[in-house]
């Protein structure tokens, strides 16, 4: 959705699914029914998953991973700055654990992730089609 000509909202139904790069190894992942997005000046800076949320969150501690945060949810909200995620708040029925990161108690991706960085648009001309 756009307002004034610049996005305004993102709306995405029955499978939603955030992910972004801790390092080459691991990833942190939200998903859930449904999602969404809201903009300022064309950027994402607010997330909100509704219904059957899961994470795998990374904790860090300048820059060093010193956790994994499993998580399920049936609302999370999630708020971003500059391109990165800074805070994610579990807001409903929240349940989880936080394991040491060289001894997770299970896998470290969920369900339906995939990270394809080979074809992944890396800037705003990526996305349309040379002829």
């Amino acid at each position: 959705f756009t307002k004034n000509r610049q996005a305004d909202r993102l709306l995405l139904y029955n499978s939603a699914f955030v992910a972004e790069e801790v390092d080459t190894t691991r990833y942190n992942q939200i998903k859930g029914r449904s999602l969404t997005g809201y903009f300022r000046d064309n950027s994402l800076y607010r997330i909100i998953i509704e219904g059957n949320g899961e994470t795998i969150y990374f904790l860090t501690d300048n820059e060093e991973v010193v956790g994994v945060n499993h998580a399920l949810c049936s609302k999370i909200d999630i708020y971003i700055e500059d391109g990165k995620i800074r805070e994610i708040n579990e807001l409903e029925n929240p349940e989880g654990i936080i394991d040491p990161p060289e001894k997770p108690h299970k896998e470290l991706k969920l369900e339906g992730f995939a990270w394809h960085d080979a074809i992944r648009p890396k800037k705003k001309s990526d996305i349309f089609l040379n002829k």
